[in-house]
């Protein structure tokens, strides 16, 4: 039987021995696993609404079956899709490319400080995503297919995909429908390197490998399939965030400037107040591990549609 452990990762199952089950502490909160799998946090500033491990609490707490298009926020149930979180802490990091792998538009590097924030564990998925079409708050993806499967959006075996062929505004849109955001370019980098300092990916320096579970495991060109892939397929870093490195390339905020890092605030740096091209961070299932870097920039026509393009968002 899975027993899940409190916090960020929802892949951590508490380990059973032979006298019980042990006990799992996360963030402060203390997971008594029980023998039917319940989730039982206890301490100050959790939320009470929940029972079910099925649908993950938004803000650190145990989680209830608010029912179909509603979700756990702030001990209501709020109409939504639920989408689990980790607590990015406030601080202060060097932005941009230390190595001199990339090009000038990731340097100089400079200081920047990020107030604390939540971001989605995963990207959005399909199945998120969906949800939100048949809500009307949403436009449909502008391809049901993916690039080896003729039907992925839609087709439950693989709503636990990440939604592509959605271009910024629908990306934008979605974020707000949960009641959040697009993040800045900016904090984007700071979640990416999940509490490491001056690495080359979001797990360290080690290069990328497709090998699944791997602490530096990664969806890029030299993976099967050709393709997306399953969220939490490979480890999260520092953070608890999965895919901050492959998979999908993810829309952020910002409108794009080659030279914004010279003149660029230190604190919570908004970007440009004007483009033509938005920001996309994170790399993708097609792409050389260059790409894979926390400080590659990738920027493009905010309406386009791409089937590897894809986000997430933060609050």
């Amino acid at each position: 039987m899975l027993f899940l452990a409190c916090g960020y990762d929802f892949n951590n199952p508490c380990d059973q021995n032979g006298s019980g089950y042990n006990t799992e502490t996360c963030y402060g909160c203390t997971n008594e696993c029980s023998t039917n799998g319940a989730k039982q946090c206890s301490g100050s500033g959790y939320q009470t609404c929940g029972n079910t491990d099925a649908d993950p609490c938004w803000e650190w707490g145990t989680v209830t079956a608010c029912g179909t298009g509603y979700y756990c926020s702030a001990g209501q149930c709020v109409e939504g899709v639920s989408q689990m979180t980790s607590i990015i802490p406030a601080g202060c990091f060097n932005m941009g490319d230390a190595f001199y792998e990339g090009g000038s538009e990731e340097r100089p590097v400079h200081n920047v400080c990020i107030s604390a924030f939540q971001m989605n564990v995963y990207e959005v998925t399909n199945a998120q995503y969906k949800a939100c079409v048949d809500a009307g708050s949403c436009t449909a993806p502008g391809s049901s297919s993916s690039y080896t499967r003729s039907s992925y959006y839609g087709n439950a075996i693989y709503d636990n995909y990440p939604v592509i062929y959605v271009d910024w505004s629908q990306s934008k849109a979605f974020c707000q429908w949960t009641g959040g955001r697009l993040p800045t370019e900016a904090e984007w980098e700071y979640a990416a390197r999940g509490g490491l300092a001056g690495k080359r990916y979001p797990w360290g320096d080690d290069s990328p490998t497709c090998t699944l579970g791997a602490n530096n495991g990664s969806q890029y060109d030299s993976c099967s399939p050709d393709d997306t892939i399953a969220m939490g397929s490979f480890a999260p870093n520092g953070y608890g965030l999965y895919d901050m490195a492959g998979n999908v390339w993810e829309w952020v905020n910002d409108w794009y400037d080659s030279a914004y890092y010279s003149t660029s605030p230190t604190q919570d740096p908004q970007g440009p107040s004007s483009g033509s091209y938005r920001v996309l961070r994170g790399g993708c299932w097609d792409n050389v591990t260059v790409y894979l870097r926390a400080s590659f920039r990738g920027y493009y026509n905010p309406t386009n549609q791409n089937g590897s393009y894809g986000f997430r968002c933060v609050r």
